[in-house]
């Protein structure tokens, strides 16, 4: 039983151990996310608590040498990304981020290799006992029915408050890389992955906007280039329409005087001369109107035969 007792402690002095390393390898996540230094800060100070714990530990002396030396290059990863400036674009802080959880997986793992050797020196710790004490067999079946169900129970908790959540993080984060700006990650509730999944909700929305007043000041731009071509055109438009107008002033006054002679001759022909001329004058301005109204910013289909054509009309015009 004294075995027992000692793996057990060495069992939770590694799990508090493991979770230290988590807690610290989520701070410089989050420092990529928002870019503040109270994550660095949080980073460092979790780092110096997992190096007092390692310091007064009880762990094996190769336990203590492996956290050391993943703590070291945990930290000179973490350091770089806490050098780099801060931008949604930064493609040198996911790599150091895989760096750092590589350097974290390989820990986990051999901690995980770790408390099965663990759990194999209690079985046979118990199987001693059972030697020793066959009287105890019963309480023996039931604790280890208890472990069974305790094991179970917290792999199913890990990967319910854990596993689960990481996975829709990195697919939602995987959308917002497509472009896809509206994340909306389920609420976590109040813990590191709450917090994270809140921040990249918070992160696709300011995205969204800055998307959409992009594609705003694209249009506005694109507007302002008309309306300068427009002004530069303005003395050839009008010369353009000042022609067709005075031609059909032309033709009405040689029809008033023809009626105020009483002669009715070619005034059909003056008449619809003038006809031709105002609807001249009347596809000019239409053409500008259409040149002069802002496009809108969403895609929509285009004739282009038309576009062609008015844009020959506008440079018959100069």
């Amino acid at each position: 039983m004294v075995t027992i007792e000692k793996v057990n402690q060495r069992s939770h002095a590694l799990h508090d151990l493991e979770m230290r390393f988590r807690d610290m390898a989520a701070h410089a996540h989050d420092f990529l996310i928002s870019g503040t230094s109270d994550e660095a800060r949080r980073f460092r100070d979790e780092r110096r608590r997992i190096r007092e714990m390692l310091e007064r530990s009880s762990l094996p002396r190769q336990d203590v040498f492996e956290a050391t030396s993943a703590l070291e290059r945990m930290s000179a990863t973490a350091e770089r990304m806490f050098s780099l400036p801060f931008a949604t674009g930064n493609m040198e802080g996911p790599i150091l981020a895989e760096e750092l959880d590589g350097v974290l997986r390989q820990l986990v793992n051999a901690m995980s290799a770790r408390h099965h050797r663990m759990d194999e020196e209690v079985r046979q710790a118990m199987h001693a006992a059972t030697a020793l004490h066959l009287d105890m067999r019963g309480d023996l079946a039931i604790a280890l029915v208890t472990l069974l169900v305790l094991l179970i129970t917290l792999g199913l908790y890990l990967y319910r408050r854990v596993i689960h959540p990481l996975i829709v993080l990195r697919s939602r984060v995987s959308r917002i890389g497509a472009g896809d700006f509206s994340p909306d990650c389920p609420d976590f509730g109040e813990n590191e992955i709450g917090a994270l999944a809140r921040a990249l909700n918070r992160m696709g929305d300011a995205l969204k906007e800055r998307d959409s007043e992009l594609a705003e000041a694209k249009s506005l731009a694109a507007h302002h280039e008309k309306m300068q071509a427009l002004g530069l055109m303005a003395a050839n438009i009008a010369h353009e329409i000042g022609n067709p107008l005075s031609a059909a002033k032309v033709s009405l006054d040689l029809c008033r005087a023809r009626l105020d002679r009483g002669s009715r001759d070619d005034i059909r022909r003056y008449l619809n001369d003038a006809w031709d001329e105002l609807h001249r004058t009347e596809k000019v301005i239409g053409h500008i109107l259409d040149f002069t109204r802002r496009a809108p910013s969403a895609q929509e289909a285009v004739d282009v035969d038309s576009v062609i054509e008015s844009a020959i009309a506008l440079a018959r015009m100069a």
